[in-house]
């Protein structure tokens, strides 16, 4: 799926540092992985929890949430 295609992405293009920070966190809300992942900077430049195709998507196809960078 485009989700999991997403996020393997964003796992594969972080640094080796970033991933075994990842699975040392707690099994807490702050583990979680929707939580983690804001931190990889796989994630940060794959956008793709930026191109508005989720429930957040509005009519002009971007997405509705401000950009936080």
């Amino acid at each position: 799926s485009a989700t999991y295609q997403a996020q393997r992405v964003a796992w594969v293009n972080s640094t080796q540092e970033q991933r075994e920070w990842i699975m040392t966190r707690p099994r807490t809300r702050d583990g979680l992985w929707t939580e983690c992942r804001k931190h990889l900077t796989g994630w940060k430049t794959s956008g793709s929890h930026k191109r508005g195709k989720g429930k957040y998507r509005d009519d002009g196809g971007e997405g509705s949430e401000p950009d936080s960078d």
